[in-house]
C-alpha cells in the first residue's frame, strides 16, 4: 500500500506523459501530411512530363508521315492521324506550312506549325554532310 501512496503523491507529473504523446502524434501527423503532399505534386509533375513526351512524339511521327507522303499531302487540305493514346489533326496553312494539333485521350494538347521546305532543306544538308 505504501508504494501506491508514494506514486500518487507526485501529482505534478501525472498527466505529462499524455501531453507528450499527443504532441508527438501531432508532429508525426504534420510530417506525414507534408510527405503526402510532396508525393502528390511529384506524381502530377511526372504525369505532365509523360503527357508532354507522348504528345511531342506523336507530332514528330505525324511530321514524318507528312514529309514522306507527298501525294496524299498535296491532295488534301486537312487530315487525321490516329494513335493508340490519342490523335493528330493536321491542316495546311499555306503551300509549305502545316499546322499539327495533337490531342491525347486525357485532354492534353500541343499545337505546332512546321514548314515542309525547311525540313527538306535540312535533310538535304544532312545528306551532303554524310557523303565522304
Amino acid at each position: 500500500m505504501k508504494k501506491l501512496k508514494i506514486y500518487l503523491e507526485n501529482d505534478k507529473e501525472r498527466g505529462s506523459i499524455l501531453v507528450s504523446a499527443v504532441l508527438f502524434m501531432a508532429i508525426a501527423a504534420l510530417f506525414l501530411t507534408g510527405i503526402a503532399s510532396l508525393v502528390k505534386t511529384q506524381v502530377k509533375q511526372l504525369n505532365q512530363v509523360q503527357n508532354s513526351y507522348e504528345v511531342r512524339s506523336m507530332i514528330n511521327l505525324a511530321e514524318k508521315v507528312l514529309i514522306h507522303s507527298e501525294t496524299e499531302r498535296e491532295a488534301a487540305q486537312k487530315g487525321f492521324i490516329p494513335f493508340n493514346e490519342g490523335s493528330v489533326e493536321w491542316s495546311r496553312v499555306n503551300e509549305q506550312v502545316y499546322r499539327l494539333k495533337a490531342r491525347l485521350d486525357n485532354g492534353h494538347e500541343f499545337v505546332k506549325e512546321f514548314s515542309i521546305q525547311q525540313i527538306s532543306k535540312e535533310s538535304d544538308i544532312a545528306n551532303i554532310e554524310e557523303m565522304p
